[in-house]
């Protein structure tokens, strides 16, 4: 038992594997396959060449998300585990993982979280807050309604002890930037009706759930990847919390990530429109968060909550498979 968690938390074997399956989940749903997640988002059939190479961006993302693993002190190796969970997580809910514009969401917003995380003690950190949050503004045009929650981005800054009233200034001025730039540009080029077009987009109305017009099964096929985050989530949060070993910028690391997390947990119950398109940083951060779980030594506990939870993952990553012979 422990060689077999010890291979899926630290062989570079076991990140392969969750690529291939990726791939082969992703294919299979975008040939009409419903593999898994599916309900998630509806590909149309006339998806050029750049739809097919969609998956490779998460391939991507999980290459370079362990990187931070080290550089940060997450980690006191370089553990590919970050990109085996993230990958695993993408295999249940390919197709809105995979869709180019949430992965243009993901690596904005992904590229603003690795600059706050820099920022850790610094005082003078006003460059990098301003950096990140002109990424967050251009992540706001990508999808609108995302405007409302980043203010909010701003206060999960907190555990970095980089947040002090001129850093939140520089933020909130990086985030007006992208809209300066762009106001300008419309009003020179005389496309200003694009302005109120885009604050269509931003109207808010009361969260609307799918459990109330749709199938239970399609309902549950929707949302399952949220147990995958819950699953990391919760029981990361605690090894966190409870561990007195980790060096103090690890922590404030994790803290981080944590209250970013639940924020985004938040963002989407009250706004469930954004679930698709927050779901992959929504999984990448939680596969940050699972790393103390399966770290440098794990105990025997933390062995065999990785093995359930792989058959766990199993379960939910053929979910529409079997799901037809419960009756509802």
């Amino acid at each position: 038992m422990k060689k077999i968690a010890h291979f899926i938390a630290h062989s570079g074997v076991a990140n392969i594997v969750a690529s291939l399956l990726l791939l082969c989940t992703y294919l299979g749903a975008s040939c009409g396959f419903d593999l898994s997640g599916a309900a998630l988002a509806d590909v149309g059939d006339g998806v050029g060449w750049a739809h097919w190479l969609t998956p490779f961006g998460c391939l991507l993302m999980a290459y370079l998300a362990v990187k931070p693993t080290v550089e940060f002190s997450l980690s006191t190796t370089r553990m590919p585990l970050v990109g085996t969970l993230f990958l695993m997580g993408c295999s249940i809910a390919p197709l809105p993982v995979c869709e180019p514009t949430n992965l243009a969401l993901l690596a904005l917003l992904a590229a603003a979280c690795y600059l706050m995380l820099g920022t850790y003690r610094n005082r003078l950190a006003m460059g990098d807050y301003f950096a990140a949050f002109v990424l967050v503004g251009l992540a706001t045009f990508v999808v609108p309604r995302l405007l409302w929650a980043a203010p909010l981005f701003v206060l999960c800054c907190y555990p970095l002890h980089s947040l002090h009233l001129r850093t939140f200034a520089a933020a909130l001025l990086g985030l007006l930037t992208p809209y300066w730039v762009a106001f300008c540009q419309l009003y020179l080029t005389d496309n200003m009706p694009m302005i109120s077009a885009f604050a269509d987009k931003l109207a808010l109305t009361m969260p609307q759930y799918a459990v109330a017009t749709e199938p239970v099964a399609d309902v549950i096929i929707r949302y399952v990847p949220l147990v995958w985050v819950l699953l990391l989530l919760l029981p990361g949060s605690i090894s966190i919390l409870s561990d007195s070993t980790l060096k103090l910028r690890s922590h404030s690391c994790y803290n981080y990530f944590m209250l970013l997390a639940c924020v985004l947990l938040v963002v989407v119950a009250l706004m469930p429109s954004l679930y698709a398109p927050l779901l992959s940083l929504l999984l990448l951060l939680v596969a940050y968060i699972g790393i103390p779980l399966f770290g440098d030594e794990v105990s025997r506990a933390g062995n065999i909550y990785l093995l359930v939870l792989t058959l766990l993952w199993a379960a939910m990553l053929t979910l529409p498979l079997w799901m037809p012979f419960i009756p509802f």
